[in-house]
């Protein structure tokens, strides 16, 4: 899309799955290697979709690329990958997609 007026080109959100604002307590957890392999700490998800979110925590430093989310209101640990990170903040695409139904039902919750 082009604004014509100010010259800029603006591309348009080409996700597969829209994101749901949320505001959800999660357990982030990985395993490291040596003595103090397994990291978990507590964050919150600022968005949702089927195929991933958006994490908020204090430090994202500690857990590797590789980990788990568990969200709160919904049991089970989904595995995902980093896509994305700041010093506080984390962008995850989940390994796989999470059912619609349980997507809109954690949304619900908000």
């Amino acid at each position: 899309m082009m604004n014509a007026q100010q010259g800029i080109v603006l591309f348009e959100d080409q996700r597969y799955h829209p994101r749901r604002q949320v505001r959800l307590d999660a357990t982030l957890s990985c395993m490291k290697s040596g003595l103090r392999g397994y990291v978990a700490q507590s964050g919150m998800v600022l968005n949702l979709s089927e195929g991933g979110c958006m994490v908020s925590c204090s430090d994202t430093d500690r857990l590797t690329n590789d980990l788990h989310i568990q969200i709160s209101g919904f049991p089970a640990k989904i595995a995902c990958v980093v896509v994305g990170r700041t010093s506080v903040r984390l962008n995850l695409q989940f390994t796989e997609l999470v059912p619609t139904t349980i997507v809109d039902r954690l949304a619900a919750r908000r």
